[in-house]
């Protein structure tokens, strides 16, 4: 070290030196507190998108693909070769069942059976 250098630290106040070090780990603090804030707010991201893909797994019935408790059945082939839910839409119903109809790939299908 050059005399200029030894001179300017002999000048250097204790308590400012105290000061720096006490600022550097208050932001050293706050930086690691705002990345695990950040982290939690992933991982509740994360588990919050899975929650929603569980609650939208479909219940497959007697060939019918159901969810939401609604009730009303989703065509199954365009579940299958598109992962879309299409509501089937009412045509008739006769003694056979109840004719449904895909407004989207057009398949029709009879559900359950009705007596007269």
């Amino acid at each position: 070290m050059d005399a200029q250098t030894i001179e300017a630290m002999k000048n250097i106040n204790t308590s400012s030196v105290v000061q720096m070090i006490i600022l550097g780990v208050i932001a050293v603090s706050t930086v690691m507190s705002a990345a695990k804030e950040s982290a939690q707010g992933i991982i509740n991201k994360k588990l919050r998108r899975k929650i929603r893909k569980m609650k939208e797994k479909p219940l497959r019935h007697d060939g019918q693909v159901l969810r939401d408790n609604d009730g009303i059945p989703y065509c199954p082939g365009c579940f299958d070769d598109k992962n879309k839910f299409i509501h089937l839409t009412a045509l008739q119903a006769n003694t056979s069942g109840l004719q449904l109809l895909c407004p989207v790939c057009k398949a029709d299908f009879n559900i359950g059976t009705f007596s007269s």
